[in-house]
């Protein structure tokens, strides 16, 4: 796919699509959390944070049983998410410590870089541009590139950035430790208006029961809210 986009080749949807399926095919077998322990194995932080967040937004898109349709969107969306960041010297993207103000400018530009990529392809679907572009945008208007705020945010686009931070905070990076599933839950539940709550809580099923399984838990676990 990052092949394609640097030599302005059509994205490959059909080995997309099929990928997907078989991420699908593969919770039915194992656990979303046996998946995401295969996919942290690989040595691209990049790659991995991409293919993690699918694997979020997919299991997320099966807990609220969306039509099948919806959730390859949610899928191609999710894949494409960062495809900017292809446009990103990988000096800056693998960088050991502390980004300086000038890289941590231009990694803020990798939405309007997937815009530049994806905008006029005619196989990719729109809402699948919409959350490359806009899975950095905060329902109060504080997110970039666009200050979009409000019903300006679409549903998907707001299911992703869902997956996207909540990924983020459990990956364990060069500059950071990982935070556990439960921890990185609450941080979403702090940024209160920034994001749609009423869609984390449907969320929360999904990242309690990846701490779960990482706790060896045998069942179902009530508990009060964090």
């Amino acid at each position: 796919m990052n092949q394609a986009a640097a030599s302005d080749q059509p994205l490959p949807l059909g080995l997309i699509a099929k990928s997907l399926r078989g991420t699908l095919e593969t919770f039915q077998v194992d656990s979303l959390s046996t998946w995401l322990e295969a996919v942290q194995h690989h040595h691209s932080h990049t790659f991995r944070h991409s293919i993690m967040v699918t694997g979020y937004a997919l299991a997320f898109a099966q807990k609220l049983k969306l039509p099948a349709d919806i959730q390859a969107l949610v899928g191609l969306g999710a894949v494409v998410h960062d495809i900017g960041k292809t446009r990103i010297p990988l000096a800056v993207l693998d960088k050991l410590g502390k980004l300086s103000d000038e890289e941590f400018t231009l990694i803020k530009k990798h939405p309007v870089f997937s815009r530049e990529i994806l905008e006029g392809r005619k196989e990719v679907p729109r809402e699948a541009i919409d959350i490359a572009v806009h899975h950095h945008e905060y329902l109060d208007g504080s997110g970039y590139p666009d200050g979009l705020n409000g019903e300006q945010i679409g549903p998907l686009v707001r299911l992703i950035t869902i997956c996207d931070i909540f990924s983020a905070l459990v990956e364990k990076r060069s500059y950071k430790e990982s935070l556990t599933p439960r921890q990185a839950y609450a941080i979403l539940r702090e940024m209160g208006s920034k994001i749609d709550q009423k869609l984390l809580q449907q969320f929360r099923p999904v990242a309690i029961g990846i701490a779960d399984f990482a706790r060896g838990a045998k069942g179902p676990r009530r508990e009060k809210e964090e």
